[in-house]
């Protein structure tokens, strides 16, 4: 074997010089292609979210009431709206309302026996009979000595207090008084009588939420010919029923 002189040298030196260059030219690449792939790892920057374009409404008319009303100012409110529906309970529409009203279940319809009379008159009868008052919630004139068709609106009613119209605890309790002026064994109630009594049972019916079954006539549970067999009973309560429909 011959031994290496300089020119084997020089063929090892140009060897690994090649490499080293080589080994640089690859190092430089992948330093320049590392930032590349950063920025393409890297998270998207978030996209800002918009609402889509809408059209403004108009605003709302405010209501013509503006003032806060709550409890027994809400009740009134409601009440007089209702009553407005009636002509007949209009004169009446103040005492109508009642600040706490009472649970009442029942109407009870009587008549006076009487040709004539008025709340006044009744009253006065009541107490000489020992009563605290008038008995009723409430007295429809027939043109003698009040109105044709006028209500008259008993203290009880205003109080919200047991009636001493019925003969019956339950009846008296939990029961409207309703009495028309007249004897309705010998005669019918007048037009305006009859009008008047379907629109306040009707309002009655409404605000107490009371089912038509739970009016009744006097005589349908005491021994009394009490409202008289004139009276059209089943002609007022379908009138009542029908002003009630429309009021609801």
């Amino acid at each position: 074997m011959r031994p290496c002189g300089p020119p084997c040298v020089a063929t090892f030196t140009d060897d690994v010089l090649k490499e080293l260059l080589m080994r640089r030219a690859a190092l430089l690449g992948l330093l320049f292609a590392l930032p590349v792939a950063l920025v393409s790892c890297a998270p998207a920057a978030p996209v800002e979210m918009r609402d889509p374009p809408y059209v403004r409404l108009p605003e709302p008319a405010p209501p013509q009431h503006t003032a806060l009303m709550t409890g027994p100012a809400v009740a009134a409110s409601q009440a007089v709206s209702k009553a407005s529906l009636f002509p007949a309970l209009l004169p009446i529409r103040k005492q109508l309302i009642v600040s706490t009203p009472f649970p009442w279940r029942y109407v009870v319809l009587h008549h006076s026996a009487t040709p004539n009379g008025n709340a006044s008159e009744f009253d006065a009868q009541h107490r000489r009979k020992g009563w605290d008052g008038l008995g009723y919630d409430f007295v429809i004139g027939n043109g003698h000595d009040s109105g044709d068709g006028e209500i008259e609106v008993g203290y009880r009613w205003r109080g919200q207090l047991q009636g001493a119209h019925a003969g019956n605890f339950v009846y008296n309790r939990y029961g409207i008084g309703i009495c028309l002026v007249g004897n309705f064994e010998t005669a019918a109630p007048s037009a305006r009588q009859i009008s008047a009594t379907a629109e306040l049972l009707a309002y009655l019916l409404v605000k107490f939420r009371i089912p038509p079954q739970n009016v009744t006539m006097h005589r349908t549970f005491r021994d009394t010919a009490c409202p008289g067999k004139r009276f059209p009973f089943s002609q007022l309560v379908a009138e009542a029923q029908r002003i009630a429909a429309k009021a609801r």
